[in-house]
């Protein structure tokens, strides 16, 4: 990661890049666990998941059944 601003505006020390770093990893991960726990992914995870299954069962009463 590039960082441009290389001195904190309000003391005029160095920041240090790992710092940096670890900020950015921790709010990434922050954002990315609340994601994936919010109702709405869950619910589309089941939705794909419940889908899957229906197609596999139609294509293989279509290919078994209908078109044996």
């Amino acid at each position: 990661m590039i960082c441009h601003n290389t001195h904190h505006s309000s003391h005029n020390q160095p920041v240090s890049l790992s710092l940096v770093n670890r900020e950015w990893k921790r709010t990434v991960l922050k954002g990315f666990k609340n994601f994936l726990m919010r109702g709405d992914l869950i619910t589309i995870a089941v939705g794909l998941v419940i889908a899957l299954a229906f197609s596999t069962l139609i294509k293989a009463f279509t290919d078994y059944v209908i078109n044996p």
